[in-house]
């Protein structure tokens, strides 16, 4: 609502020629809303003119605040709560002492209707818990001039105070620390991946060399492999381990790294399969094992 009337558009010349009363008369504007004339009692030497007009029209012309407490500031309930509010009125040095001046402060708190309080500042005082709603409404009374009201509300919160447990001497004991925060836990480890390259599963071997002591043909088989980990990246070494199996028997160990050999038996005149291994491990002890058949044959010397 603006000063002179929410619905009102004063009629000034697009001049803006200073208008003077010397004598006692009235000042007319249109109500659009009604479609009638509005007159304002001016006394002798009243100046009035277009800059007056469009401020004393400005919706913004009267602008309050509340300056404290501040929006959803938190209070203990035995704490005394202040209150203070501005008030800013823009069109003040273009009236002078034209029209005489007034401003009516009223303090609400939630839905109350009667106010606490009529002045622009002071205590609230002590609240109980809860959450609560403080209304600042100032109206404007200008002599001659429609009155104006404009208002501000903030939220603000009280909250309880746990009282402290006295021992038996009266004296207030210390309050127990809070445990620390458990750690956060380690982060999950990935296993590693293990392949071999070499020899390819289902191959097959000829048993050409021959070992006296044993009296068993075999055949020398190379190995190659890889590893890799998410945390480690690429594997070798002891990170890597080959082991061979024959039916029948438990793993054998070969050997550790990409690349290893193993020499593979079969007897007179007939096969064996063996089961080859490759263990991938990771820095943490996560393990993947791959594995592959293979066939050799011994010959037949009649």
């Amino acid at each position: 609502m603006n000063i002179l009337n929410k619905t009102t558009a004063l009629v000034v010349t697009s001049f803006a020629v200073l208008f003077t009363a010397v004598f006692t008369g009235f000042f007319v504007f249109q109500d659009s809303a009604h479609g009638e004339d509005k007159r304002i009692k001016i006394s002798p030497e009243l100046n009035i003119n277009a800059e007056i007009v469009n401020c004393l029209n400005d919706e913004d012309a009267l602008t309050v605040q509340i300056k404290t407490p501040k929006t959803n500031q938190e209070f203990k309930e035995n704490e005394n709560i202040k209150y203070e509010g501005s008030v800013a009125f823009k069109c003040l040095e273009l009236l002078g002492e034209q029209f005489k001046q007034d401003f009516n402060y009223q303090w609400f708190i939630n839905s109350e209707t009667k106010p606490f309080s009529e002045t622009i500042s002071g205590d609230i005082g002590k609240k109980t818990p809860g959450n609560y709603t403080l209304r600042f409404e100032v109206i404007l009374k200008l002599e001659g001039l429609e009155d104006t009201k404009k208002e501000a509300e903030v939220k603000f919160k009280v909250v309880a105070v746990v009282e402290e447990e006295s021992n038996v001497l009266g004296t207030t004991p210390s309050p127990t620390p809070e445990p620390p925060p458990p750690e956060p836990p380690p982060p999950t480890n990935k296993a590693p991946t293990g392949q071999i390259l070499r020899p390819k599963t289902g191959s097959t071997f000829n048993a050409t060399q021959y070992d006296a002591k044993q009296g068993v043909y075999y055949v020398t088989v190379g190995l190659a492999g890889a590893g890799t980990d998410p945390e480690d990246g690429t594997l070798s070494g002891t990170f890597l381990k080959w082991y061979y199996q024959k039916p029948g028997s438990g793993k054998i160990y070969i050997g550790a790294g990409t690349g290893s050999s193993v020499n593979l038996s079969a007897p007179f005149c007939g096969n064996t399969i063996y089961t080859i291994f490759l263990d991938a491990i990771d820095s943490k002890g996560a393990l993947h094992e791959s594995s592959i058949n293979v066939t050799v044959y011994a010959p037949c010397l009649f």
